[in-house]
């Protein structure tokens, strides 16, 4: 081990900010607020995403759609020619209901 290796001590680093999930930037209140008007510098616009982080979920679950596979992925062959193409079955198929809106 090196003394004079600082990748250690990064990923340590990181791994305590991760586990301190807490706002790292502070950024000063603000008594009016309209999200009509575009920010005019930095903390504007930190305070902007700040509000829109407070109104959105923490945990976003997309749509499920479902993949119909087939029952098996036995193949077999009879005869092969040297220049002959052997198309793969397909793997699985995708409804297209499930992802065309109607």
């Amino acid at each position: 081990m090196n003394p004079f290796d600082d990748e250690d001590d990064d990923k340590l680093d990181d791994y305590d900010a991760a586990l301190n999930l807490i706002p790292r930037l502070p950024v000063a209140t603000f008594d009016s607020y309209d999200p009509n008007i575009p920010p005019e510098n930095g903390a504007d616009y930190l305070r902007r995403v700040q509000l829109e982080a407070q109104q959105e979920p923490n945990i976003k679950v997309a749509e499920q759609f479902f993949v119909r596979k087939p029952k098996s992925y036995d193949y077999h062959v009879n005869s092969i020619e040297e220049n002959e193409f052997v198309r793969s079955p397909p793997a699985f198929e995708i409804d297209e209901k499930s992802i065309v809106p109607s």
